[in-house]
């Protein structure tokens, strides 16, 4: 899992004195732009972030909007997902909930809930100084209307590609703007441009309340942690330990080598749908949440376990196969039991 992209994308405040991460909330404007032609893009797109760097907590907001007009269908969908990251009780909970209208009727899929354990993740201190020290690895750079910017090159192994940050800080170290350029390579490679700006965020810790998790998510269901990422790159070793998971990364990492060459897509006509769900998990991959279902040749059935991106993938497929273009890609992860 590459929460490392979660600890330096999300926070990101870098100071290069000091290299301190500093509370605060940010409710910021999200722009995304996909090199690859068919990619709908969000029409509208929120971040909230608040952090409380004392206790170690973080908790992220999304809501996105995407239009999909194609002669056979047309789609908006409603996506909001929200994360708290809580060292105390070292686990990290995720809420998504997605609405569809649509020019074809398309079922309701109900809101998820899930959380991911650390259990040997140490004390809400010791991941506080342990990411305090990770933010040395960004480098400073030249500044910009009276802003610090720093920049950090990481990996996105999940998405066979990388991450290039840049963020800019004020003099307290209050990020007002982050841009992340995604290159994905592979069977399908593209670019993703991606843009978070909130020049009024503020310093200092939101209320305790906001890092509880709401009754409205309803149970939330524990889930295996996903594997650990196949690259030996600092930052990432850095955040495993930071984690309590360090132990683990030998081992998981030799494995998931192996496992990477055969989960790429194999889909041959991927579609409008196929695009968008290769799109969607780009995005999701380089924020820490990596798809686990993959294209392949089929027929627009989708795997049980595939997630934010595998539940609008088969919305897309489900209004395409009503208007009689039925989708020539599956989705699923290895072993999964499919859903049609």
């Amino acid at each position: 899992m590459t929460m490392v992209h979660k600890a330096v994308l999300a926070l990101g405040l870098v100071s290069a004195s000091s290299f301190k991460i500093v509370s605060q909330t940010f409710n910021g404007n999200l722009t995304m732009t996909y090199s690859t032609p068919g990619v709908p893009t969000p029409t509208m797109a929120t971040v909230e972030l608040g952090l409380d760097m004392e206790a170690a907590k973080l908790r992220m907001n999304e809501h996105i909007e995407i239009e999909m007009h194609t002669p056979y269908i047309n789609m908006t969908s409603t996506t909001k997902v929200s994360m708290i990251f809580d060292a105390s009780t070292k686990r990290v909970t995720r809420y998504t909930n997605m609405e569809f209208k649509s020019s074809t009727p398309i079922p309701a899929k109900p809101p998820t809930c899930e959380y991911f354990e650390f259990p040997s993740m140490p004390a809400p201190a010791a991941v506080a100084k342990c990411l305090q020290d990770l933010a040395a690895l960004a480098k400073p750079v030249d500044s910009e209307d009276d802003l610090l910017k720093f920049t950090m090159h990481m990996p996105v192994p999940k998405a066979q590609g990388t991450a290039d940050e840049v963020i800019c800080t004020d003099k307290a170290f209050v990020m007002k703007k982050l841009t992340a350029d995604v290159t994905v390579t592979g069977a399908h490679p593209m670019t993703i441009h991606e843009e978070m700006i909130d020049m009024n965020s503020k310093a200092g810790a939101p209320d305790s309340s906001v890092f509880v998790v709401p009754a409205v998510w309803g149970t939330c269901v524990s889930t295996p942690t996903p594997p650990m990422p196949t690259t030996n790159n600092p930052a990432t070793k850095a955040f495993l330990h930071c984690m309590g998971m360090a132990s683990q990364a030998s081992v998981m990492v030799k494995s998931n080598l192996t496992k990477a060459a055969a989960e790429d897509s194999t889909c041959a006509k991927k579609g409008h749908c196929g695009l968008a769900y290769q799109g969607c998990c780009a995005g999701f991959a380089a924020k820490g949440f990596p798809c686990g279902c993959h294209l392949k040749d089929g027929a627009g059935a989708t795997g049980a376990d595939c997630g934010t991106c595998g539940t609008a993938y088969s919305v897309c497929c489900a209004g395409y196969k009503l208007k009689g273009f039925p989708c020539t890609c599956d989705i699923s992860s290895d072993g999964d039991s499919m859903l049609v």
